[in-house]
């Protein structure tokens, strides 16, 4: 999770650069027709999803069904209210960061990236979260004593690897780097 945190950063930083450097290459007119709206069209302002709970459908599609399933429905509704208390953070961080790219003309640098490190902060929080219901809706509703936690992981994990192989063709390099645990 770290390496995709950093790279979000990452990424963030250089959408700012790109941004300010297309500021700097439109004229005067330009960036009064840009700020008036004129342009709105072209532009995608609404990032149109959000990012819903969904650790106890994930389990069940990896694991199947629970033993347990009172036990798993209760944990998920409790971990679904923490996830949905940390979403607030998320989306009130990424609202500042979308307004903040749409005034690049008025804001500076350290303000801007300030509002992304926040942003990353929140969506941290929320993987966290994610990860954490994951887990304890796995332990609530599946019998252990019967299972093998690390061969269920491993089961559940070659699919999604070769997804992301057939996804990410581009960056089979960087995959390479973290092969799937056997």
């Amino acid at each position: 999770m770290d390496i995709r945190l950093e790279y979000m950063a990452q990424e963030s930083r250089l959408q700012e650069r790109f941004f300010r450097a297309v500021w700097n290459i439109l004229t005067k007119q330009q960036q009064v027709e840009l700020i008036a709206g004129d342009y709105d069209s072209f532009v995608k302002k609404n990032m149109g999803h959000q990012r819903a709970f969904s650790s106890d459908k994930q389990v069940r599609k990896a694991f199947g069904d629970p033993s347990g399933v009172d036990a798993s429905t209760r944990v998920a509704e409790t971990r679904r209210k923490k996830y949905a208390e940390g979403y607030v953070g998320y989306s009130r961080a990424a609202e500042v960061v979308r307004r903040a790219e749409l005034a690049f003309d008025l804001i500076d640098r350290p303000l801007y990236h300030s509002a992304v490190s926040e942003m990353h902060r929140h969506f941290r929080t929320i993987c966290m979260l994610d990860f954490d219901a994951r887990r304890a809706i796995y332990q609530s509703g599946y019998d252990l004593s019967s299972r093998d936690p690390q061969a269920d992981a491993v089961k559940a994990a070659k699919p999604l690897w070769k997804k992301a192989e057939k996804q990410y063709t581009h960056a089979v390099e960087l995959l390479a780097m973290f092969p799937p645990v056997e």
